[in-house]
Parts: C-alpha cells; structure tokens; sequence
C-alpha cells in the first residue's frame, strides 16, 4: 500500500485529517474517475464522503493490501524501510511515508525496491536510480511529466513510458 490509497481509505472512514490531506494530493481526479459527486467541490475538502459502490469495491481492496513484500533478495515497499528497524516490526504508516532517512541510512543485506520518491530528487533525472545502498528508486515522476518505471528482476531491464 502507498501513501495516497492509505489517504484515499481513511478519508473515506471519514477521518476529517485525512479528507483534507487527501485533496491537497489530488482527490478530485481520483473521484472523478468513479463519477464521484464530490470531484466537483469547489471549495476544498468536504466534511464526509460517500462511499459509493464503485468506490467501496477499491477500497475493500487498497485496505487488504500489504504494506511491504518480502523475497529472499528484495523488499519491495512504497517508501522505504527504516535503517535500524526490521521491517516486519516497522510501523506500516512509516514504510509508506518515509524518504531522506531511508535513503542517506539503509545498510540492509536486502535490496530494497521503492516508489514514493520522483527519482530525480535523487539524482537529477527521471531514469531508475540504483543507490550505493541497495536501494533502488523506481518512480520517474510520471505525475509530474517523467516517466512510469517497471523493473524486471533479477536483471534490472527497465521498462518505460513517458
């Protein structure tokens, strides 16, 4: 799970923190793909929102998802896993949100395959980036006009599309 299908399930639990942070991240695109009424709020975040059919059946999904992956080589995670944390006692909320301290501190024996951060944060461009550390940072900022990365494995072909 990431950090926007984890906003996009508690907004619609009606957290009204989430509601907000939720359409400060693009909400409105969101429902509007599930001809939601409130993609046409003009005015920010409502109050509540109704979860419709179309909408209850993605959520029942997002909310059954995993907050990280785990193969004998790899750990794939949306943000990151903390340094001196095992992963499977991290707090799941931190694996979705967490950057700067994962990426200057991982020394982990597992190669850590992540989202979240646009790679050219990371190092200037939109291509995959393949850290020092064993990290590998797959999100080419497609939202903000990159690339959509998908990494084979274990031979590292890329994939993309801009």
């Amino acid at each position: 799970m990431g950090n926007h299908d984890h906003m996009m399930v508690k907004s619609f639990e009606q957290d009204p923190v989430f509601i907000e942070r939720w359409f400060r991240n693009g909400a409105q695109k969101t429902l509007a793909s599930y001809g939601h009424a409130a993609a046409d709020t003009e005015s920010g975040a409502p109050e509540t929102l109704e979860v419709t059919a179309s909408v209850n059946e993605h959520l029942e999904f997002l909310a059954g998802l995993d907050s990280y992956y785990e193969t004998d080589d790899y750990i794939f995670v949306h943000g990151g896993v903390h340094p001196e944390t095992p992963v499977a006692e991290t707090d799941p909320y931190l694996l979705m949100w967490i950057r700067d301290e994962f990426h200057k501190g991982y020394q982990g024996e597992k190669t850590v395959v992540f989202g979240h951060t646009p790679t050219n944060y990371l190092h200037g461009k939109h291509d995959v980036f393949y850290g020092e550390n064993k990290i590998i940072g797959i999100d080419g900022g497609a939202v903000y006009g990159g690339r959509l990365h998908c990494l084979e494995l274990p031979s590292r072909k890329v994939y993309s599309v801009e």
